[in-house]
């Protein structure tokens, strides 16, 4: 057996225990029916005995000691009527036979022996005993007259080889039943072993343990959070990251367990229930920002199942900030050396002309941006992204003669964000940029923008306010639609990603707008009731 395969072991020992169930179950049934046998050929004969020894006609033979023609064939009819019975014999006290099957042993002693207990007026009895005829199973009864007197007896037997031929036909029957039944058997084996290959999917058992330990191996070296649910919602695979998102430890066995007992606030039910996929949701689980995908699994058109894939994104992201805040850095300072150089042209010039004076006076009283608005906005927006971010709008605001002044007030800490930093980022650029481009595109009086940013730890409302010329009503109904936009083609994406990050955070979205006069644009979020600050390192497209 240790050289077989699994299968082969399964087939064999399927096999092997059929036929042990069935010898053990046929060897008691047919103990209890040689038994059974045994005590109905023991009733037979002992029952016929003793109905010979009270017929009258036996009783009147004997009492005359000798049998009549009559006597005679009436016992051969009876013999011949039995057909369990082989031998009848009628003798007297002196054990005389007065009737034998044998004609001519009518009128002979008595052969066997054993008659010697009926003959003390003992009680009927059954023995095994050798006659003229052979061995047989002999039934004694004794015969006695109208006063009580013993006055001979009645011998009824069966050849024991009569009963070895029933117990063969008794023995035959269960031998095509037994192998009638093992046939069957191992036909189960077979269809079984059949049948486990389809369900392994064409692989050997072996294989299959095979794949599943390598599997198992390279899910728990995932970094990637993967779990399994049946319809009952019990774990079905659980590999590590998962559970080190979930905060199990490594030893716990969680397979078969309540996926809500383990992790109460999952909607892996909801989506196997629903059958609708969910695809990249951002979550926040143990402090950490989880990009998460909810998938039912189907066999045919049935819902057997659903799996969650985690990944953690908090590190990966917190590097992406970082990058992210460089760049805007990096806008900022080619913005400066932009504007720097511009003013550089313009002093060289004044110097050329010899135009001292004019020189010293631009130079003192010409600045990109104040040292005091920069001073103030990294005062008041303290994440390096969103300050970056507003001193170069600032200096770009600048480039285009326009005004973008932070408004009094506003102020915002990192551990007040609401939102991953990227919606920040969207909001506020895709604000101001609009605003810019407003004033830009038209001759306007005054072209002034006002940003406020207020983030608390319970709220957040980012306000833009331009001297523009206003949205005209027809445009406002279709503002936060995609491609809807009065720049021209293929521009109309800004709300449209206000209005995507306002769905998904729950937040609200207020457009205040009067024609030739401007607009003011106030989006704010509110924590959900039981949520979690931001944690540096979740993605607004998550």
């Amino acid at each position: 057996m240790r050289e077989k395969t699994i299968e082969q072991r399964l087939y064999h020992s399927y096999g092997l225990g059929c036929m042990l169930v069935i010898m053990v179950s046929l060897s008691v049934t047919l103990y209890y029916s040689i038994v059974r046998q045994h005590k109905d050929l023991d009733a037979t004969i002992s029952g016929m005995a003793s109905l010979v020894a009270q017929m009258p006609m036996i009783v009147s033979a004997l009492e005359e000691g000798e049998g009549s023609e009559e006597f005679t064939s009436y016992l051969d009819q009876v013999r011949s009527s039995m057909d369990k019975l082989d031998v009848i014999t009628i003798c007297n006290t002196e054990s005389i036979r007065l009737y034998h099957p044998e004609k001519s042993r009518v009128g002979m002693r008595f052969v066997g022996g054993d008659e010697g207990r009926i003959l003390r007026g003992e009680a009927p009895y059954i023995t095994d005993g050798v006659g003229t005829l052979g061995k047989q199973r002999r039934a004694f009864h004794g015969v006695v007259d109208d006063q009580g007197k013993l006055i001979g007896f009645v011998m009824v037997s069966i050849f024991t080889e009569s009963i070895r031929v029933l117990r063969n036909q008794i023995l035959v029957i269960y031998g095509v039943v037994a192998a009638i039944t093992l046939g069957m058997g191992f036909f189960l084996a077979h269809t079984n072993m059949g049948y486990l290959r389809r369900l392994l999917m064409g692989y050997k058992p072996e294989e299959f343990v095979t794949k599943y330990i390598e599997r198992s191996e390279v899910l728990d070296a995932l970094d990637e959070g993967i779990f399994a649910i049946n319809p009952k919602g019990e774990v079905t695979m659980m590999n590590q990251s998962a559970k080190d998102m979930l905060g199990l430890q490594e030893w716990e066995e969680v397979e078969g367990k309540l996926l809500k007992q383990l992790y109460p606030d999952t909607r892996l039910p909801e989506t196997m229930k629903s059958g609708q996929a969910e695809y990249h949701a951002t979550i926040l689980l143990n402090g950490n920002h989880i990009l998460t995908s909810r998938i039912p699994i189907r066999e045919g058109e049935e819902i057997v199942g659903a799996i969650s894939i985690f990944r953690n994104k908090t590190e990966v992201m917190r590097l992406a900030e970082e990058l992210t805040g460089a760049q805007y850095m990096l806008d900022t300072l080619r913005a400066f050396n932009h504007e720097f150089m511009n003013k550089l042209h313009v002093i060289l010039g004044y110097l050329q002309l010899g135009d001292n004076e004019q020189a010293m006076e631009y130079i003192t009283s010409t600045t990109l941006v104040s040292n005091q608005a920069v001073r103030e906005v990294s005062n008041q927006i303290r994440p390096p992204h969103l300050s970056a971010l507003i001193i170069g709008k600032m200096i770009r605001a600048s480039e285009l003669g326009i005004r973008l002044v932070l408004k009094q007030g506003s102020h915002c800490e990192t551990e007040g964000l609401l939102l991953p930093m990227d919606c920040y980022v969207t909001i506020i650029g895709n604000l101001v940029e609009n605003a810019l481009e407003e004033l830009n595109s038209g001759n306007y009086p005054v072209k002034d923008v006002e940003l406020g940013v207020y983030c608390e730890t319970d709220c957040s409302v980012i306000t833009c306010e331009d001297t523009g010329g206003g949205i005209p009503e027809e445009i406002k109904k279709h503002i936060f639609e995609k491609g809807i936009s009065t720049k021209g083609d293929h521009r109309g994406t800004g709300f449209f990603l206000l209005k995507d990050i306002a769905d998904r955070y729950h937040g609200e979205i207020i457009v205040d707008t009067e024609l030739r006069e401007g607009t003011c644009i106030t989006v704010s979020f509110t924590r959900e009731e039981g949520g979690e600050a931001y944690v540096p390192g979740d993605n607004c497209r998550g």
